[in-house]
């Protein structure tokens, strides 16, 4: 029999389980906590937005508040973000290490970019071609990403642990 999990429940378990890799999230504890911080994150920039306006800075200045917003947001939902993402690959058998895959494909990336301006800067053209396969790239990992989290979970245990939504195998 499946257990309900609320949106509650599925939000306080990202805070709950911030530091912990280990196990499986269902979809709900992934989603909800994604769709509440796109939310708060909107919410955030428009008031941190206003505040700069107010204030007659721009909000690209560094030191701006919505830069300190984002800057802070960014580093308070970093490690959740990952486990609760490791723990939703878990929950489809994968290793929740591969949730590092977007991160380091990012950085790869803007070194090719950064090394691309570097080495070809009189030949934009290169720089151009560089930038838009390093975004082709991150836009296909993005989608695959997006597929694996709104996969359904192995029913029933897997080497990661029980089904946390307590289904029998068939």
């Amino acid at each position: 029999m499946e257990r309900e999990l609320s949106f509650k429940d599925a939000y306080l378990n990202f805070w709950r389980k911030a530091f912990v890799m280990k196990g499986r999230a269902r979809r709900k504890e992934y989603w909800v906590p994604v769709l509440i911080h796109m939310a708060l994150s909107i919410v955030l920039t428009l008031l941190a937005g206003f505040i700069d306006s107010s204030m007659g800075r721009n909000t690209e200045d560094p030191g701006s508040v919505s830069q300190v917003v984002q800057g802070l947001t960014g580093l308070i939902l970093l490690v959740p973000n990952f486990t609760v993402g490791a723990r939703r690959l878990q929950d489809i058998n994968i290793n929740g290490w591969v949730n590092l895959v977007p991160m380091v494909i990012s950085l790869v990336g803007v070194g090719a970019i950064i090394f691309s301006i570097l080495k070809e800067a009189a030949n934009p053209g290169v720089v151009i071609t560089t930038a838009l396969l390093v975004l082709a790239v991150l836009l296909v990992m993005f989608i695959v990403f997006i597929i694996m989290f709104a996969l359904d979970g192995t029913r029933g245990a897997n080497k990661y642990g029980e089904d946390p939504k307590n289904r029998v195998k068939y």
